[in-house]
């Protein structure tokens, strides 16, 4: 997988925009843990959004990554550089055809915010699998399919919800046939105070602009 983490989206050449991040308040924090049998270990996204703000701290090998995306421009930092590479945000229509502009706000499911995502689940058309136990708690089981005539890098979605709370615990998905993908949800706040400047390029940072 491409950076997983830093985002599937930008393998695809696009960049979620705020809509794919419906109901984070005032300001929402959260985190997911992303296993693949094409990765070599566990990538960390821990993600921050206030209003239009939206910031990414990946980390894989003891490495972290920061992308800021706000005012239409998505930077990529590179701390040791001191180097923001900054993109234009795109929508799904400028590099994706309308069969899958319905499913890009899946092209990263690891920067959706988790209680977003079983109302887009059932926007999407997923199938109630009924309870079923995973890893020893009851849950709530969902499945995903892109229809094959839809040239989309992920399918075979299965989410799990806590019923209780109506939030995930865990998706499982494909990328490419040959990849397999958990996410695993951990702590989530929604409605609390961020500090304004994590959503700001660091002073001294030189930024350079890069179009795809």
């Amino acid at each position: 997988m491409l950076r997983l983490g830093l985002a599937l989206a930008l393998a695809l050449g696009l960049t979620l925009p705020p809509a794919a991040f419906a109901g984070a308040g005032s300001g929402t924090r959260f985190e997911v843990t992303v296993t693949s049998n094409a990765a070599p270990g566990p990538v960390t996204v821990v993600t921050s959004v206030m209003g239009d703000a939206i910031r990414t701290e990946s980390t894989a090998g003891g490495v972290t990554t920061v992308v800021i995306t706000t005012g239409g421009m998505t930077y990529l930092l590179n701390d040791s550089l001191m180097l923001a590479q900054a993109t234009p945000v795109r929508s799904p229509g400028d590099n994706l055809p309308q069969s899958q502009a319905k499913y890009w706000a899946l092209a990263d499911p690891t920067q959706v915010t988790p209680s977003r995502l079983p109302g887009l689940f059932q926007e999407l058309g997923a199938r109630s699998l009924g309870t079923d136990t995973l890893e020893g708690r009851q849950v709530e089981a969902w499945a995903l399919s892109i229809p094959a005539d839809v040239e989309f890098p992920l399918n075979n979605f299965r989410l799990y919800l806590d019923p209780k709370i109506s939030r995930p615990v865990r998706m499982d998905f494909q990328r490419d046939k040959s990849e397999s993908v958990q996410v695993r949800f951990g702590n989530s706040e929604e409605g609390v105070a961020l500090d304004p400047s994590l959503f700001e390029v660091p002073e001294g940072y030189r930024i350079v602009e890069y179009e795809w």
